[in-house]
């Protein structure tokens, strides 16, 4: 505003200032300096529409960058927010199985029923087992198949032993003293249950050769089990079992 002000001055002066060296009278003076001062003021108000088209842009541009960056800011909140959610989402996926349990059902024309309970321990997996409808004194080898699907009522549907790295059928106590030591044989190898007078029988032993739910260890977690009507002689292929007289799925164990 100053600046305009000192401008209107000096135009007026010099206007003045011709208007007297060229000797004219007063009245031409006058209508000089009228002239003069009219030609400032238009000037003035001509500076002054500039000064504020310039301060309006001034806060056009000031405002959108405030806009774009607060559109930045909210852009990265989200993203941040978005990735904390990836992250939770992770966490709500990361499952970890120590414990998993197969319920065991009669094959057509036979009676086998039972729990069978597979936890994860430092020594290994704990395979537990109450069954009963067995034949009394008998042994019946059982196993863990490659799958676990019983939709067949035979059984046949959840295929051969579970036998990763394709070793030789093999009985857990052959190479370890009646232990389920890690040596050569399938990883479903698991012996015979040894029935009473009743039919009935339980099973406790831990095998070191799989795992619940390892991706790296022979996991167990949603093949099948199958209980057959012979005992496990250790023979090839299978062990010579016979039929299949139960079955069963390994699945996640409710431990609430």
């Amino acid at each position: 505003m100053n600046r305009t002000f000192s401008l209107c001055v000096a135009l007026l002066a010099v206007g003045l200032f011709v208007v007297i060296a060229q000797g004219n009278p007063l009245s031409q003076i006058k209508q000089a300096a009228n002239e003069t001062r009219d030609a400032a003021e238009s000037k003035s108000e001509e500076i002054a529409k500039e000064a504020e088209g310039h301060e309006k842009h001034d806060e056009h541009a000031s405002h959108d960058d405030h806009h774009d960056h607060a559109k930045h800011d909210d852009h990265s909140h989200g993203k941040h927010h978005d990735d904390d959610d990836d992250d939770d989402d992770d966490d709500e996926f990361e499952v970890e199985v120590d414990h998993a349990v197969a319920i065991m059902i009669p094959t057509e024309g036979n009676n086998v029923r039972g729990v069978i309970r597979f936890d994860q321990t430092k020594m290994g997996v704990r395979v537990t087992a109450s069954v009963s409808g067995l034949n009394p004194n008998q042994k019946h080898g059982f196993h863990i198949h490659e799958f676990g699907d019983i939709s067949d009522p035979a059984g046949k549907a959840t295929g051969g032993h579970y036998n990763p790295q394709g070793h030789d059928h093999a009985l857990p106590h052959d190479h370890g003293a009646g232990h389920g030591h890690a040596h050569a044989r399938h990883a479903g190898d698991l012996g015979n249950l040894q029935a009473d007078a009743d039919g009935n029988a339980t099973f406790d032993q831990t095998f070191d050769n799989i795992s619940v739910f390892d991706d790296d260890f022979n996991p167990i977690i949603g093949r099948g089990v199958i209980i057959h009507a012979q005992p496990d002689d250790g023979g090839q292929p299978t062990g010579n079992a016979g039929a299949r007289i139960s079955q069963g799925v390994i699945g996640v164990a409710n431990t609430k």
